[in-house]
């Protein structure tokens, strides 16, 4: 039997019979001892959501009011643009080319002094 979207069907659960209504996709939703308080049950629910439902729509109503509210006592402000003639901030990013062994050296890191290394310092 079909009602108000949910297909009932009857369950054993041991030794009890057990009503279930199922939506349509095939999940049980809701159980009950008897066909007429899954009918019950069903109904409180749609009239719960439906009820949710009417208290969201109040809200956001009541939010959309609160809001032209505030915008009918808020007083414009303009703002004035002043001109200014844009700054250079950017430099020249330094070349980069690769070395011999195949690492990527700028030329700043050619002008440093390299460091010496353990082996280097010990045969000067």
């Amino acid at each position: 039997m079909i009602y108000k979207g949910f297909e009932f069907s009857r369950s054993l659960n041991g030794d009890d019979i057990v009503y279930i209504a199922r939506n349509p996709v095939g999940l049980v939703i809701y159980r009950a001892k008897s066909e007429s308080d899954l009918k019950k049950v069903i109904d409180n629910a749609i009239e719960e959501r439906r009820r949710r439902e009417e208290q969201v729509a109040q809200n956001l109503q009541a939010q959309e009011r609160s809001k032209n509210k505030r915008r009918g006592f808020a007083a414009k402000k303009k703002e004035e643009v002043i001109a200014q003639q844009p700054i250079e901030t950017t430099t020249a990013t330094p070349k980069i080319h690769r070395d011999s062994t195949g690492k990527f050296v700028s030329q700043s890191q050619k002008k440093e002094d390299i460091k010496k290394s353990f082996w280097d310092q010990l045969r000067s």
